[in-house]
């Protein structure tokens, strides 16, 4: 239906009513600033009519002013047409608070507009100059966004009270204080107070050896030695520090540290996990190789010769008995080793050795044992309490490994194998296999429960526990021992 210049009232909200746009183009002047064809408008058009409709609508208009605010209508332009308008004003701010910076001057004078405003977290950057000199009205911002500590003014920004306030929510409030020659014991304070780094702190400050000390008790990112005098990088105590929240900063430390032996040393006692950071030709040294056996995984780390050396590979089993598969074959057979492994790890990947003219070795992996089905240690009722014992709940008993060890897999007449064995995962129980056929005895397991007073497995429960697979590190076998790691 085409508009026309002669369309009445009603005529016109109809055409609305569709969506019309071309109306405010085809209705007279009385009609465009009607209350009721504009509410219509916003209504069923909203922004897009914005532009058709007088300016003087909304100067007249409080209520239809509130309407196109609902409306998305731009809030930079209705707060220019009502900016004396308090409640309106306060009602666009807690739409679009920079909007703030459009207030007239008048409101700023009307103490109810202001209660009005601090709660909506503004900026003292569009507050006049005399409010952002108000140490009552800056305290009641600053306690909810520290930032605004760089729009106060000069004379507030030397007030102690306000910059501990500020500094309870922004810490890097440091950058912002430029005016004022901040106190080491005022900085400190800070710190230690609000427990955050001084990450921005000035300067001057950088080479205060406790204002650094404080700063790194509470900031470890990546660039922690930027942030200070580069001499930091050099002092023991700073990087030890350092070093002990996160060893990979190890880079960034001077060379003089990194090449000082004692001081590795005593790293190594406290952040074991330092080693593996470490150049290859220092890792060789043993001195240093037995600082870092606090952590016996890094006996994995070791030159061939040092994981044959008794004292190291000791060292490392007395804290991590798991460790031992990392040592030499002979030391894997050595009876101190053993127990030491055994008497200082109950968790340990367990290696127990049956010494005779045979010299045969029994493997277990997390209490959990792995021996042959035919072997005579299957009935061994002082080994099953041995494992049993450290951990009742555990009730799988595995039996993967004949007698004969020498050939590294067991006489199997319908399976031709490589030899090469793995240890997997079956969700929470560990099995041996043998290449990709797995050797599980559901007497000998049973035999187990009886010993732990677990209930019994039935064949369903085997073919449940068995069935679904989940890869866990693999091992291999050779000549009936656990071989060197893969």
């Amino acid at each position: 239906m085409q508009a026309t210049p002669t369309m009445d009232k009603e005529t016109a909200l109809a055409a609305i009513q569709k969506s019309n746009y071309a109306v405010f183009s085809n209705i007279s002047d009385e009609l465009k600033e009607d209350a009721d064809i504009v509410r219509m408008a916003l209504n069923v058009m909203g922004s897009y009519i914005f532009n058709k409709i007088p300016s003087v609508v909304f100067e007249r208009d409080r209520d239809l002013a509130l309407l196109a605010l609902s409306k998305h209508c731009p809030e930079e332009k209705l707060i220019t047409l009502r900016k004396n308008d308090k409640e309106f004003v306060l009602a666009v701010c807690k739409k679009r608070i920079s909007m703030l910076r459009l207030v007239a001057k008048e409101l700023w004078e009307d103490k109810e507009f202001i209660e009005g405003i601090i709660p909506l977290r503004p900026s003292l950057e569009h507050f006049p100059l005399e409010l952002r000199d108000d140490k009552e009205i800056v305290k009641r911002i600053l306690s909810s966004d520290g930032s605004q500590f760089q729009f106060i003014s000069e004379r507030l920004k030397m007030d102690d009270e306000l910059l501990m306030l500020a500094a309870a929510s922004d810490i890097y409030l440091f950058a912002h204080t430029a005016p004022r020659i901040l106190s080491k014991e005022l900085c400190l304070e800070i710190i230690h107070t609000q427990k955050s780094s001084g990450y921005s702190f000035p300067e001057y400050l950088k080479m205060d050896r406790d204002i650094v000390k404080a700063h790194l008790t509470y900031y470890s990112g990546y660039n922690v030695f930027n942030l200070v005098d580069k001499s930091f990088t050099a002092d023991e105590e700073i990087v030890t520090q350092v070093l002990c929240r996160d060893c990979e900063k190890y880079q960034f430390i001077d060379d003089s540290l990194k090449n000082n032996v004692d001081f590795i040393g005593k790293m190594l006692e406290l952040v074991p996990s330092l080693f593996r950071l470490l150049p290859v030709e220092q890792r060789k040294e043993k001195e240093i190789a037995l600082a870092a056996m606090k952590d016996g995984n890094n006996l994995s780390l070791l030159s061939e010769e040092l994981r044959d050396d008794k004292q190291v590979v000791m060292k490392a089993v007395s804290h991590t008995g798991k460790s031992i598969r990392y040592a030499s074959k002979l030391l894997r057979h050595d009876e101190q080793v053993i127990e030491a492994a055994l008497l200082n790890d109950q968790e340990a990947f367990v290696v127990l050795s049956k010494l005779g003219a045979e010299s045969k070795l029994v493997g277990t992996y997390r209490l959990a044992l792995d021996v042959g089905e035919h072997s005579k240690y299957n009935h061994d009722t002082e080994l099953y309490d041995l494992v049993l014992r450290e951990n009742n709940s555990f009730k799988y008993l595995k039996c993967d490994i004949s007698e004969d060890y020498d050939a590294g897999y067991p006489r199997v007449s319908y399976k031709k194998s490589s030899g090469n064995w793995r240890i997997d995962k079956y969700q929470e129980v560990e099995a041996l296999f043998l290449d990709d056929l797995p050797f599980m005895s559901l007497t000998l397991l049973n035999e187990c429960t009886k010993i732990s007073e677990c209930e019994e497995l039935t064949e369903e429960d085997y073919g449940t526990y068995f069935s679904k697979k989940v890869q866990r590190d693999s091992f291999k076998f050779s000549g009936g021992v656990w071989s060197e790691r893969l």
